[in-house]
């Protein structure tokens, strides 16, 4: 695990793996649970950040792309935007705080 996230309820967590995943874990009555598996980045995926709803998280890779991701339940995550054209690692992604 190279990088975590706290969702903005605190119920969830998001961590970038260097397998070129993401992991969301959500809180259950006996603990944190893995939910969900995002799959897509080629490489190392270097950073995860939600927005402040909660509803969308962001994640950037080795691979040199950012993708948003949007919460349609706390199980499952749709591509929304794939955004490249970077010429290097992109290394940190952060939502502004109020939008």
């Amino acid at each position: 695990v190279r990088c975590v996230a706290w969702s903005p309820c605190g119920r969830m967590l998001a961590s970038a793996c260097f397998d070129a995943t993401v992991t969301v874990y959500a809180e259950r009555p006996t603990g944190f649970e893995a939910v969900a598996t995002l799959e897509g980045h080629d490489n190392e995926v270097k950073s995860v950040a939600w927005n402040a709803e909660g509803n969308l998280l962001a994640t950037c890779s080795r691979d040199k792309t950012v993708w948003i991701w949007e919460k349609v339940s706390d199980t499952d995550f749709e591509m929304a935007a794939l955004l490249h054209g970077h010429q290097q690692d992109v290394k940190s992604v952060v939502w502004h705080p109020l939008k």
